[in-house]
């Protein structure tokens, strides 16, 4: 291969390696940066090959340091790849990395050891007039004065007070506010209490300033995910310190206030901006969510479960001080903090939970147990009595949770029997959706679209879905008709209206007069997109110039303001995770373009399931129950109908699930004549509901592979 092409070779890998890290695919990252490495050293002994072999060494040690924090990677093998770079550094001269690569080392290496490669490092940083470098150095010396015994406080606010100034100078915003987030940790450990506070908040200001200058919002959520450790660090410290604290109310709050300025920022600044969602300030901290406010807005019987799980990956200047995994309790008489098990155990007992559910035969209930007893059994203890509702905001893995499959005890019964679930993205965020509840007041109509017909016509990319599903064929959903006429009829509304096979398409929706329609139904296939969020899409019959795949990007156009969305495709409310941001897919492009409510699924699901389920939810909704009321009624009759978790749990609730889409005044029946019908009815079908019930818990019990069932 020419050296030309090997070198654009190697800038690609590097540019992959660094994309990846970003998205916290350390692994993958890993691997890009491997293959970057070995191919300058294809290039020779140039000057050029040798200082980027030497990059790709010190990329290849940095990204080690988390995977050695999940547990993928031994310390010392961690330690072996930082001398490795050292050592390359040297041999071409490339001094900056080799400042660098002595501070990874540092960090693998005990008390005096650790501070003489720092003084090294700093050395070697000052000699080449490096000023990144030098500043680097800087901060971290400062932690280790701190750090030591007896802490030497004043040299190293001295050292930190040089970074920052020569941080500013350069206008570098990024050291400014590095070194704000290191003074801020030391005087978490030297004090006073009130600088603490003050200027932990001056830091995270400065991450907001960087934050506010990615105008491209793609650019801006991965920008903001390498900084989600700060906010995480300060609530945490709060959250921990509570029991000490001479204000612990007021230190929850904040705690509360600082994680809530972290989440669903870029979804929060959309809505702004369309109108939809206002805030008093974007970043003013009084305008996010607090105790009090959620306080005034739960009913007596609703707690609210603020998640937040830490990363098992702390920064190279975090000290190793993250935060910890909490959950805040926030209910109508009091608000409290339960401390949760580490982040790696939670993932781990997690993707161990979901991998049982698709089994469908039952084996997940211990795990169910024992994520009830790690997430839920504290909370809900301190919650107290009487709470029938929960909205819960989810953070990392938890996002993936069916919270209302989880059981107090292996031989319990699934919470979703017994309690209402919405999920949100942010405290905040709910907040104004419930602000903004009664603007669409009134019986509104239902537009569904359902079983579109793909067709031959159908795009070269829309015939590739298949490939994309994991060769799953998609061909008719015959139940899904069926789903949406029950939908319409439960919510009886004249202007309703039911599309299907060529008329489901995607012109169509886009063409639709919305302002009357309360109620979205997408009864189809869907594509998700975890690498290239804006690509997942709703799949819907093509034609009239538009390609049937409607994505994200065209999704969030649509005029949804307050709407409810029910998506019964297969993973319509999962996606991408991103650190700080949350969950980037389908359901996101609803809310995004003003939806008040999304149901969607968390996994691929069976057409003869999803039927079932929407039609006992279009049942409970038709008779005024709220939308989070008809969703635990619908996993109610399907638990008691013996059906297995992955039958039912996956669909879930995000946004306001206290909306009712059919006002009671509308939905209960009229006259002698109305109560004669259920009553004919109720005595016709009695021994044939008996029957079915057998023969469901037969059919949900059997082989995935029976009769090949059809996911969506």
């Amino acid at each position: 291969m020419a050296h030309d092409a090997v070198q654009i070779l190697a800038t690609v890998q590097g540019n992959q390696g660094y994309g990846l890290w970003e998205l916290g695919l350390y692994r993958q990252s890993l691997d890009a940066y491997r293959r970057q490495a070995e191919l300058f050293q294809r290039l020779g002994a140039s000057w050029g090959a040798a200082f980027g072999e030497s990059s790709a060494r010190f990329s290849i040690a940095s990204v080690a340091a988390p995977l050695c924090a999940e547990g993928q990677m031994e310390p010392s093998e961690v330690e072996r790849l930082a001398r490795e770079a050292v050592a390359t550094a040297v041999a071409c001269g490339d001094r900056g990395n080799e400042a660098n690569g002595r501070l990874l080392l540092a960090q693998r290496l005990p008390g005096a050891p650790a501070t003489a490669e720092i003084e090294r490092a700093l050395a070697v940083a000052r000699g080449s007039g490096d000023r990144r470098a030098i500043r680097f150095a800087q901060r971290i010396l400062a932690r280790q004065r701190v750090l030591a015994h007896p802490p030497l406080s004043e040299e190293a606010y001295r050292l930190l007070a040089e970074a920052a100034d020569d941080a500013r100078a350069s206008n570098d915003l990024e050291d400014t506010a590095r070194a704000m987030l290191m003074r801020a940790w030391m005087r978490f450990r030297t004090g006073p209490r009130e600088q603490w506070l003050a200027e932990s908040d001056e830091a995270l200001d400065a991450i907001e300033r960087i934050r506010a200058l990615q105008a491209e919002e793609s650019i801006r959520t991965l920008a903001f995910g390498p900084w989600t450790f700060a906010y995480y660090r300060f609530s945490g410290s709060l959250l921990d310190g509570l029991d000490t604290s001479p204000d612990a109310d007021g230190d929850l709050d904040l705690a509360l206030r600082t994680i809530e300025r972290m989440r669903a920022r870029v979804l929060l600044d959309a809505l702004d901006r369309a109108g939809v969602a206002l805030r008093p300030a974007p970043a003013d901290p009084a305008s996010f969510a607090g105790v009090d406010t959620l306080r005034q807005r739960l009913a007596p019987d609703q707690a609210l479960l603020s998640y937040q799980l830490a990363p098992s990956t702390p920064d190279a200047e975090d000290a190793s001080e993250n935060g910890g995994p909490w959950v805040v309790v926030v209910t109508r008489a009091r608000a409290k903090a339960v401390r949760l098990p580490p982040r790696a155990t939670v993932e781990d007992r997690v993707a161990m939970f979901l991998g049982l559910c698709r089994r469908r035969d039952g084996t997940e209930a211990r795990a169910a147990a024992v994520l009830y007893r790690d997430l839920l059994a504290g909370a809900l203890a301190e919650a107290g009595g009487g709470i029938r509702r929960l909205v819960v905001v989810p953070d990392g893995c938890l996002n993936r949770l069916p919270f209302g499959a989880l059981r107090d005890g292996e031989g319990g019964t699934p919470l979703a029997a017994s309690v209402e679930i919405s999920v949100a993205p942010s405290a905040t965020l709910w907040l104004r959706w419930k602000s903004a509840e009664n603007v669409q007041s009134g019986p509104r109509a239902t537009l569904a679209l359902a079983d579109p017909d793909l067709g031959a016509t159908a795009p070269a990319e829309q015939r590739a879905a298949p490939s994309k599903l994991g060769g799953q064929a998609l061909g008719s959903l015959r139940r899904a008709r069926a789903e949406a006429h029950a939908l319409i009829s439960a919510t009886a509304h004249s202007g309703s209206v039911l599309l299907s096979g060529r008329d489901a398409s995607e012109s169509a929706l886009k063409h639709a007069d919305l302002r009357a329609v309360g109620i979205i139904h997408l009864a189809a296939h869907a594509i998700v997109n975890d690498a290239h969020p804006q690509r997942s899409a709703i799949l819907l019959a093509p034609g009239a110039g538009d390609d049937g795949l409607l994505q994200v990007r065209e999704i969030v156009a649509l005029p949804l303001a307050g709407k409810v969305v029910v998506l019964t495709a297969c993973r319509s409310a999962s996606g991408a995770e991103i650190e700080g941001e949350g969950v980037l897919g389908l359901a996101r492009g609803f809310h995004q373009a003003g939806a008040a409510a999304v149901m969607g699924t968390l996994w691929p699901v069976r057409d003869e399931d999803m039927a079932a389920f929407t039609r006992a939810f279009a049942s409970h909704l038709g008779r005024g129950e709220s939308l989070s009321a008809a969703l635990r009624a619908a996993a109610g009759s399907a638990i008691r109908a013996g059906a297995p978790v992955d039958a039912w749990a996956g669909a879930v609730l995000i946004g306001n699930g206290d909306l009712v889409v059919v006002p009671r005044s509308s939905s209960a029946p009229r006259g002698h004549s109305a109560g004669l019908v259920v009553l004919l009815v109720a005595l016709s079908l009695l021994a044939v509901v008996r029957r079915a019930r057998s023969r469901r818990r037969a059919a949900y019990t059997a082989s995935p592979l029976t009769n090949e069932p059809r996911e969506r």
